[in-house]
């Protein structure tokens, strides 16, 4: 996994999309920075976890013990960063709740628009896929590597989630790094990945207006199409 873009089953030209809240959102907008979580904060306790089976193909002369291995997987863990989108073929009220709020917005692009503004950045760019850890074998699965900037490889088994979380249809850029941080940021020129933007069904229509100001008079993003979501909602009073 060496390569951007590589494990991708999905065409270059297919929407991705990313939910967030307005916070994200302008900070984004302002310092065109993409934000990589670090691994180890993600509140899915399976996140990135090696399943049990995994061991099984290996004898016991070969392989670590269960503990050392995720000793060593632990230690990558905090040295690995992730920026998460979703396959986008229509809006998720689901994940406006969760992600978006009263006043989030979702940005789109492509696929190809994404994997080109991350060129530099030696993020790897696959596709989740959603799995039951107790009961894949694992004999069907590999784990596919990632590779660091000294040119280490690495397991990378943030490829695989949970199947409870398959409504998401989650596309990942990963980067793994050398040296343990807090969190990651990559530049980007926000006019050239930005397609359009979706604003909250939840937001009221002062705010629409207002993040219509703010993109094309402020930032004089006046080329990127803005609207509020096709989601019907009765907004309370």
């Amino acid at each position: 996994m060496g390569k951007t873009g590589d494990y991708l089953s999905i065409s270059m030209d297919k929407k991705i999309c990313r939910y967030m809240d307005f916070i994200k959102f302008m900070n984004l907008l302002h310092y065109e920075e993409l934000f990589f979580a670090r691994a180890d904060k993600f509140e899915d306790a399976l996140e990135g976890k090696i399943p049990d089976c995994y061991f099984n193909r290996y004898s016991k002369e070969q392989k670590l013990s269960y503990e050392e291995a995720l000793k060593v997987f632990n230690k990558d863990k905090v040295k690995t960063f992730i920026s998460c989108w979703n396959v986008f073929e229509e809006e998720s009220y689901g994940l406006w709740k969760i992600y978006g709020g009263e006043n989030g917005m979702a940005i789109l692009t492509t696929l190809e628009k994404f994997k080109d503004a991350l060129k530099y950045s030696n993020a790897a760019i696959c596709e989740v896929e959603y799995i039951k850890h107790e009961d894949i074998d694992i004999k069907e699965i590999s784990s596919p590597r990632i590779t660091t900037p000294n040119g280490l490889n690495r397991n990378n088994f943030f490829v695989y989630k949970e199947n409870y979380y398959h409504y998401e249809k989650e596309v990942r850029a990963i980067i793994a790094t050398d040296e343990r941080a807090p969190h990651k940021k990559v530049k980007i020129n926000f006019n050239e990945l930005v397609e359009k933007i979706i604003i909250s069904p939840f937001a009221c229509d002062w705010f629409v207006d207002m993040v219509k100001d703010i993109v094309s008079k402020k930032y004089g993003f006046s080329n990127i199409p803005i609207y509020k979501s096709n989601i019907e909602i009765n907004l309370k009073e």
